[in-house]
């Protein structure tokens, strides 16, 4: 069954939904720049639940904090905190108190149209895939924070104006250029300090993780990703767990319930079609494995209250 794409929310659909006043953000060719406050529109609760955001996203946390879950990991977002999420990643919010946040959001196509040559920051995209939550200097908060103001005054001053297109991509080459900058410094630091950590059992965790994220809705087997990456299931096994704390299994289970959580919440498929994208042999086998790991069947999990 091929992938659906109405399982994700593009930028335009979030837009339609008028989750923020029209006062706080600003749009501009598959771009979204907002200053979001934990105070505002209640609306922004939906993403309690898993959902998938088809674009880039940028988050420093300038006051308070804010948890979220991406691809299964807990993340909290602190004062001069850096996170970054990839258009593949399911996120969750998970609580914020008293939070202000800028926030900027960029689709697949707008990002091929800057005109930024991404060999020369590509080391930063694979290092955030790893850490995708930075804490950043104040300084360089800072930094980021004011150009990121003059932006949405220059928005308004140039709007309708000759070279609008230009003076915004200005500021988005520059925003992208100061994160990358001060993330690759910080990735340096962790990089150093991980020195310690087993390189080998690190890598094998990691080339799982993607292989996961790339096959849990087809593949469930321990053994396919052993053979994956040409080890044994039982070695893989233990070296998943020595790295995460969690066993092959529970990562697994938990991409899959991940993604039915998704679909069940997001899409107009039925459970049927649900169960023949994740490869279950049937209906039945399906509400069995949702039901035996959430408690729930998947009909009560998509009739519950948003």
């Amino acid at each position: 069954m091929k992938d659906k794409s109405f399982i994700s929310f593009s930028l335009e659909s979030l837009g339609k939904m008028a989750l923020l006043p029209e006062d706080v953000y600003h749009t501009f060719r598959g771009y979204f720049f907002a200053r979001i406050d934990s105070d505002l529109d209640k609306k922004i609760e939906m993403f309690r639940y898993p959902c998938r955001i088809n674009a880039y996203i940028a988050i420093q946390c300038i006051e308070g904090s804010v948890e979220i879950i991406s691809n299964l990991k807990h993340y909290k977002i602190e004062k001069n905190c850096l996170f970054i999420s990839m258009p593949k990643d399911i996120i969750q919010l998970c609580e914020w108190s008293k939070c202000k946040l800028y926030v900027v959001a960029i689709d697949d196509d707008s990002i091929r149209r800057t005109n930024i040559d991404y060999n020369s920051i590509l080391s930063v995209f694979i290092g955030i895939q790893q850490h995708p939550c930075i804490k950043i200097l104040q300084s360089e908060a800072t930094s980021i924070e004011e150009t990121f103001l003059s932006l949405q005054k220059d928005i308004e001053t140039f709007a309708g104006k000759e070279y609008y297109n230009e003076v915004v991509i200005s500021y988005i080459n520059l925003i992208t250029f100061k994160a990358c900058s001060f993330i690759n410094r910080h990735l340096d630091i962790q990089s150093v300090d991980a020195e310690q950590v087993n390189k080998r059992s690190g890598e094998y965790y990691n080339k799982f993780m993607s292989l996961l994220n790339q096959y849990s809705k087809q593949e469930r087997n321990i053994g396919f990703y052993a053979s994956k990456l040409c080890i044994t299931p039982k070695y893989m096994t233990s070296l998943i767990k020595k790295t995460s704390g969690r066993s092959a299994l529970e990562w697994i289970n938990d991409y899959v319930i991940m993604e039915a959580k998704n679909l069940l919440r997001y899409s107009d498929m039925n459970i049927q079609e649900i169960s023949e994208y994740l490869n279950f042999s049937n209906q039945s086998f399906f509400a069995q494995y949702f039901k035996r790991l959430t408690g729930c069947s998947p009909s009560d999990y998509r009739g519950s209250p948003q």
